[in-house]
């Protein structure tokens, strides 16, 4: 869980909490001990969550699942062989580095001119009969700019996002700077 503030020089109000208390205690001795401690404390809750909200708290939580998109060029600049390396190293790195305690995700992007998911991310090793034989694919050209748009868009925004990119660099659309 990660804790920030948008503007933290309005944490300063908190110093008055004390006060609000000490004044409080003194002055609501008639209505008994029971209520005049829940009334104070109604009273700071409610100045805590306004001095929180006027400094722009922001909670954030953390997950420890990791979501890898594994983005493989099946462009005609890259050969047949080639491409099937590529998917079996992408399958033998999921198989070996996910971590089944965390349920971390692994999925494949396949891409030329186009680009399609293959295998969406999932918590199991990638299987061995996906791959380049069953893409069915514009080969003509390669928009690495898609095929990383395409990655992030399909991954659960609640896991640490990773993406890695197969590819020989001749990127003929998209602008892609990666």
């Amino acid at each position: 869980m990660d804790i920030s503030f948008d503007r933290p020089v309005y944490l300063w109000l908190m110093v008055m909490l004390p006060l609000v208390a000490s004044y409080g205690y003194r002055r609501l001795q008639s209505l008994g001990n029971v209520r005049r401690h829940l009334a104070i404390a109604t009273r700071l809750t409610v100045m805590l969550a306004i001095i929180l909200a006027v400094a722009g708290v922001r909670l954030r939580l953390l997950s420890e699942r990791t979501s890898v998109m594994f983005v493989l060029d099946q462009s005609e600049s890259i050969d047949n062989e080639l491409r099937k390396r590529m998917y079996e190293y992408a399958r033998m790195s999921v198989n070996e580095h996910r971590d089944q305690a965390r349920e971390d995700l692994a999925g494949v992007i396949m891409f030329g001119a186009d680009a399609a998911i293959e295998v969406a991310p999932f918590d199991a090793d990638l299987p061995i009969d996906a791959g380049v034989d069953r893409v069915s694919l514009r080969t003509d050209g390669t928009d690495l700019e898609e095929a990383i748009t395409l990655a992030a868009s399909s991954m659960p925004p609640d896991t640490r996002r990773r993406i890695v990119v197969f590819t020989d660099g001749n990127q003929t659309e998209g602008r892609s700077s990666a």
